[in-house]
């Protein structure tokens, strides 16, 4: 069998991290993140934000969920080996994941005249007509 012409990784631009030993590792994008992953990575967001906001307030066993979480979820949206994901930090973990789940950047949109509708004709309708924008008595 012949290899496929195209190769969906190739004709999508992942943003690329830069390792403290000069590697780089590729970010997963939204559009390719299976939707359970997805789901699981949410779920993992919004558990380590109601962790935090315990404020030092945690039992032994939440202390060490939340110490594992920073992982967890970096393992789901980076590309790497367990040998680069072993060099990463914590924090660095944090800023990986807070990236990810950041709105995707969008372009500006292009710079358009006015449209049909925003020209006014200098025409006049009566208040009876269905063109008038006038309360009806």
């Amino acid at each position: 069998m012949a290899a496929p012409i195209l190769n969906l990784s190739n004709l999508i631009d992942k943003p690329t991290i830069v390792l403290a030993d000069g590697t780089s590792c590729r970010m997963v994008t939204h559009g390719l993140l299976p939707p359970l992953e997805s789901h699981r990575l949410i779920k993992m967001s919004e558990r380590a934000q109601m962790l935090v906001q315990k404020n030092g307030n945690l039992t032994p066993e939440e202390e060490k969920e939340l110490a594992a979480l920073p992982d967890q979820m970096c393992r789901i949206v980076l590309l790497a080996t367990d040998e680069q994901h072993k060099q990463i930090t914590d924090l660095e973990r944090w800023e990986i994941v807070s990236t990810f789940l950041s709105p995707p950047r969008m372009n500006p949109p292009a710079e358009r005249g006015p449209t049909e509708a925003a020209i006014p004709t200098g025409a006049i309708s009566s208040p009876d007509s269905s063109g008038s924008t006038a309360a009806a008595p």
